[in-house]
C-alpha cells in the first residue's frame, strides 16, 4: 500500500520552532528533517513503522506553512503572490488565503504521492469538498481520533475512523460509520535520543524533578483538569509544564508551579528527569484511559499517577505498572508516598517502562493498524 499520513502540529509549537530565520529558507528535505528531529506528537512514527512493514508511506505536515510552501516551490507550483502575500495578513481575508493555500498544496501532495490511503491525524486537515474528491478516485480515506468527535456530517467524510476512545468506536458504528480500535503508542527510538542528551530513561538514580505535569493548562479547554492541577499546586511544588498559562487567574496555584512550554523531545527529557509525572484525561475520554501521556511517561522511566480509568488495567497493571488516584486528596498521598519510598517508586518505574517497551510501543500499533488498512482497502 501507498500511505500518505497527513498531520498538523500546534500553531504554538510551530512558532516556537520556526523562531530561527534561517529555517523558512532551507529546503522541503531539510525543514521536514529538523521538525522530525524535535519528536512532536507522533513525529515520523507511523510512516517509519509503516515502510518497516513493506509499504510505501510519507507524512505531511499541512498547517506548517514554510515547509509546504518549500514543496511547493520545489514541485514547480505555481501559488499566486496575491494569495501567498494575503496568506501572511493577520485579518479574516489573510486568515482565508492562508487556509485556500494551505489546502491546494496539501491537494497537490495527494496527486503527487498518489496514495492507496490518506490516513489523516487530524479530521479537520481538508475540507469536506477535498475528502470526497479523494474518495471519488478510489482513495480509502481513513481518520484518527482521540479529542471531541466533530458532527456526524464531518464524520461521515471518512471511510474509516480509528480511535484510542473504545467508546467512540460503537458510537460511531451506530451512525454507520466504519471505525477501529486502535490504541496510541511510544516510540522506542527516543531512549536513544534522550541517553544521546544525557540522560538515561533507565534509571531513577540522575532524576532531579521530584513531581511533574507536562499538558495544557488552559480552563477553557480542559476545566477538570485544570480544578484538580489547582487543588494539588497549592499544597505541594509540583513543576508544571505545558501551554495555556495566560488563560489562568492570576491567583491561580498553577502559575507559582508553571515552568515554561515544553514540546517534543525537550519534553521527553523533562519525563526522563521526573522521579513521578502525574496524567489526567481530558473530559472526552469520559473515564477511559487512553492518552499519550501514559506511554511517553512509563517509556522514559517515570513512575506515573494516572487517573483511574475503567479501561486501565487492560494497558497497565495498576499498583505495580502504574499508579492510581480518584480525586485531587487521593493524588496527593499517593504523591507523599511514592517520594517517601525509594524501592517501590523505582520498582513502578521500571515495571511500567518495561511493559510500554515490550507491548505499547508503535512498532506494535503500527502492525495492528497495517492489518485494518488492508482490511478495508
Amino acid at each position: 500500500m501507498r500511505v500518505l499520513v497527513v498531520d498538523t502540529y500546534y500553531p504554538q509549537f510551530l512558532e516556537e520552532h520556526y523562531r530561527n530565520p534561517e529555517l523558512e529558507d532551507s529546503s522541503y528535505d531539510e525543514q521536514l528533517a529538523a521538525l522530525m528531529a524535535r519528536a512532536f506528537g507522533t513525529s515520523d512514527a507511523y510512516s517509519t513503522e509503516l515502510r518497516r512493514l513493506g509499504h510505501e508511506a510519507e507524512e505531511i505536515i499541512v498547517n506548517a506553512m514554510p515547509l509546504q510552501e518549500a514543496w511547493a516551490r520545489e514541485h514547480g507550483m505555481r501559488t499566486s503572490l496575491i494569495l501567498g502575500t494575503a496568506s501572511r495578513l493577520p485579518t479574516k481575508a489573510g486568515l482565508a488565503a492562508a487556509q485556500a493555500l494551505k489546502s491546494r498544496i496539501a491537494m497537490a501532495q495527494v496527486e503527487h504521492f498518489s496514495p492507496d490511503v490518506v490516513y489523516c491525524q487530524d479530521l479537520g486537515a481538508f475540507a469536506g469538498r477535498e475528502l470526497a474528491a479523494m474518495r471519488e478516485r478510489g482513495i480509502l480515506v481513513a481518520g484518527q481520533i482521540a479529542s471531541p468527535a466533530p458532527d456526524a456530517a464531518r464524520l461521515r467524510c471518512f471511510d474509516l475512523i480509528c480511535t484510542s476512545f473504545p467508546h467512540f468506536v460503537e458510537r460511531f458504528r451506530a451512525l454507520g460509520i466504519a471505525s477501529e480500535y486502535l490504541p496510541i503508542g511510544f516510540d522506542r527510538r527516543l531512549t536513544g535520543r534522550v541517553k544521546e542528551r544525557g540522560l538515561d530513561p533507565a534509571t531513577q538514580a540522575t532524576r532531579d524533578i521530584d513531581v511533574s505535569f507536562v499538558g495544557s493548562v488552559d480552563p477553557r479547554v480542559h476545566p477538570s483538569r485544570v480544578a484538580l492541577l489547582e487543588q494539588v499546586c497549592r499544597k505541594r511544588p509540583i513543576a508544571v509544564y505545558g501551554s495555556g498559562i495566560d488563560a489562568l487567574p492570576e491567583e491561580s496555584s498553577i502559575r507559582g508551579c508553571f515552568l515554561g512550554e515544553a514540546w517534543g523531545l525537550s519534553m521527553y527529557e523533562l519525563l526522563a528527569r521526573s522521579r513521578i509525572t502525574l496524567n489526567r484525561h481530558i473530559d472526552a475520554a469520559e473515564g477511559c484511559a487512553n492518552n499519550m501521556r501514559l506511554y511517553e511517561a512509563t517509556g522514559m522511566g517515570a513512575a506515573l499517577l494516572t487517573d483511574n480509568g475503567s479501561n486501565i488495567s487492560e494497558i497497565f497493571e495498576p499498583g505495580v505498572e502504574v499508579e492510581l488516584y480518584d480525586c485531587a486528596d487521593d493524588l496527593i498521598d499517593q504523591i507523599d508516598l511514592l517520594l517517601t519510598d525509594d524501592e517501590r517508586r523505582g520498582q513502578i518505574a521500571r515495571a511500567g517502562r518495561d511493559r510500554t517497551l515490550a507491548e505499547h510501543s508503535y512498532s506494535d500499533v503500527i502492525d495492528g493498524l497495517s492489518g485494518i488498512l488492508r482490511d478495508y482497502c
